[in-house]
C-alpha cells in the first residue's frame, strides 16, 4: 500500500475518526490517556496511594448504587469508608462466575455518567457472561492499551494489522458494517475463525504497512509458521515495531519463530472482556499492572493472600466502572507478582502470567487450524441474539472428527439454544463432524485450577491438553 494513503488513513482515524467516536459515546480517552501515562513513572508509594483513593470512591458508589453490592457489604461487616490498605478487601467475599451469571441485574448501578454499554463474553471457563460498563471504563480500557503500546512508540489510530474475529452470523450486512469498522480504525483484519488463506493474509501483511500485529496467540503463531514454511521474513517497511498477542498461549519455540519472520519483539498483553487491558508487556519483557485502572489480588486457595512469586488465583477489583462493578471479581486465571522494580523505569508493579487463556487450534478431516475461541464466539452469539438455555459447555474432541459436547442448562432451557450451538459448530468446522451431547450438572476444573471450554483427548496432545 502506497505510504502516503496510509499517512493519510492515520491523520484521519487520529484526527477525525476517533475524536468524533469518543464525542459520540462520550469516552474522554485523550484527557485519560494523558492522565495514566503521567503517572507511570511516579514512585510506587504514590501509585499506591492513588490506587487506595479510587478503589475507596469504587466501592462507595457500588455500596450506594447497586443493591447487591449493599447487602454483600453488610452480611460481611465491609465499610468502604473504612478502607485505609488493600487488605481490607479480604473480608469481602470473592465473586465467581457464577455471582455475576445470577445477580447480573441487582450489580447493575442506579447512578452513572456517560453512556451504559453492554458486553458479553462466555470466558475461558465456558459460563456464559453479560456485563456493563461505561464511558469513563470504556476509555479507560483504551488507555490502559495505548499507554503500554505507547512504550513501543505506537499511538491510538496508527495503523493495525489484526488477526481476530468477525461476528459468528456471515451476513452480507455484518460483513460490511464490520470491515468498515475496522477501516475506520486503520486496521487490517482477518477472521481468526474462517478459512486461514495464509496466502492472502501474507501478502496484505506486506502491504499493510503496520505499525504493529495484534491476535490471539495461536493465530499468530499460526501465521508466523506460515511464513517460515515459505522462507519469508519481513523487510524494511514491512516489519511492525511489534507484534501483541493476547487470549490464548504462545510457546517460546512459537515466540522465537514470530520474532524472526516478523522482525520485531513479539510482546503478551494480559486482558480481559469484563476488565479490558490488566498488563502490558514492556521493553525489559514484563508485564506492568495498571494499578490505576484495576486491583490485581493474588489469592491462594485459602483466601490468604499470597507471597511475591507465589503462583496463586488473580482477582480483579474495577476501579472505573460505575455502571456494572466487579470486586474481588475470580477471573480463572493464575499468576504471581514481584515486588522488584523493572529496569525499564516504567513503575507500574509487575507481574507474571502463570497460566493464561489457553485454547487449542481444532483440526478435522476438512478444516484446518480453526482457534477454539470460535466456541467463545458462537455462545457470544446465543446471548446476543436472545436464545438462552446454556449456562456453561465443554467441548471434548476425542477423535479428528468426532466432539462431546457437554452443557450445563440455564433455567429456563430452550433446546434451541443446543441446536444452534452444534449447528455453528458443523458450519465451522464441517458437516462430517459426529456431534455426543450430554447434559452434566457442572463442568469441572482442570489441574490448572480452571475450567476449560475445549480439551483435545486423543493423540499426542492429549496429556498436555488435560493439564
Amino acid at each position: 500500500m502506497n505510504d502516503l494513503v496510509v499517512r493519510a488513513h492515520t491523520r484521519f482515524t487520529q484526527g477525525a475518526y476517533y475524536p468524533l467516536l469518543d464525542r459520540a459515546k462520550k469516552m474522554p480517552v485523550a484527557a485519560i490517556l494523558a492522565t495514566a501515562e503521567s503517572v507511570q513513572h511516579n514512585p510506587i508509594d504514590e501509585l499506591r496511594t492513588l490506587q487506595l483513593s479510587k478503589l475507596r470512591r469504587a466501592l462507595e458508589h457500588a455500596e450506594r448504587h447497586t443493591d447487591y453490592y449493599a447487602e454483600r457489604f453488610r452480611q460481611c461487616g465491609f465499610r468502604p469508608a473504612d478502607v485505609t490498605s488493600l487488605r481490607a478487601l479480604d473480608v469481602v467475599p470473592l465473586l465467581t462466575k457464577d455471582d455475576v451469571f445470577a445477580h447480573r441485574q441487582r450489580m447493575q448501578a442506579s447512578d452513572i455518567v456517560g453512556s451504559r454499554f453492554h458486553g458479553s463474553t462466555s470466558g475461558s471457563t465456558g459460563i456464559a457472561l453479560q456485563f456493563d460498563y461505561d464511558s469513563y471504563q470504556y476509555a479507560w480500557v483504551a488507555a490502559s492499551m495505548f499507554r503500554g503500546r505507547g512504550w513501543w512508540g505506537v499511538r491510538r489510530g496508527d495503523r493495525e494489522f489484526t488477526l481476530w474475529a468477525r461476528p459468528v452470523k456471515h451476513t452480507w450486512w455484518t460483513d460490511r458494517t464490520t470491515w468498515a469498522k475496522y477501516r475506520l480504525r486503520n486496521s487490517v483484519q482477518f477472521d481468526a475463525f474462517a478459512n486461514f488463506d495464509e496466502e492472502r493474509i501474507i501478502e496484505s501483511l506486506r502491504h499493510a504497512r503496520a505499525r504493529y500485529v495484534y491476535g490471539y496467540g495461536s493465530s499468530v503463531g499460526r501465521l508466523a509458521d506460515a511464513l517460515a514454511q515459505r522462507g519469508v521474513e519481513l523487510q524494511g517497511e514491512e516489519r511492525p515495531l511489534f507484534v501483541e498477542y493476547t487470549g490464548d498461549h504462545m510457546y517460546e519455540s512459537e515466540r522465537m519463530v514470530a520474532a524472526k519472520v516478523f522482525g520485531a519483539p513479539v510482546l503478551s498483553a494480559y486482558g480481559a472482556s469484563e476488565c479490558g487491558g490488566i498488563a502490558q508487556q514492556c521493553r525489559a519483557g514484563r508485564l506492568h499492572m495498571s494499578v490505576d485502572h484495576v486491583v490485581v489480588e493474588f489469592v491462594r486457595e485459602d483466601g490468604s493472600a499470597a507471597d511475591p512469586g507465589e503462583v496463586a488465583r488473580i482477582v480483579l477489583t474495577q476501579l472505573n466502572n460505575a455502571a456494572m462493578p466487579l470486586i474481588r471479581y475470580a477471573i480463572g486465571d493464575m499468576g504471581s507478582y514481584t515486588n522488584d522494580p523493572c529496569t525499564c523505569g516504567i513503575t507500574l508493579p509487575v507481574m507474571t502470567l502463570a497460566v493464561g487463556k489457553t485454547a487449542d487450534v481444532i483440526t478435522t478431516s476438512t478444516k484446518s487450524g480453526v482457534s477454539a475461541y470460535l466456541l467463545d464466539y458462537v455462545n457470544i452469539y446465543l446471548m446476543k441474539n436472545g436464545i438462552r438455555g446454556i449456562k456453561q459447555y465443554m467441548v471434548i474432541q476425542t477423535a479428528l472428527d468426532s466432539f462431546t459436547v457437554r452443557f450445563v442448562k440455564e433455567t429456563p432451557f430452550d433446546q434451541a439454544s443446543v441446536d444452534t450451538f452444534l449447528a455453528k459448530m458443523r458450519e465451522y468446522l464441517g458437516d462430517t463432524i459426529a456431534l455426543t451431547v450430554e447434559f452434566v450438572p457442572s463442568i469441572p476444573v482442570q489441574k490448572s485450577g480452571k475450567r476449560r471450554y475445549f480439551l483435545k483427548a486423543f493423540g499426542e496432545e492429549r496429556e498436555a491438553s488435560a493439564s
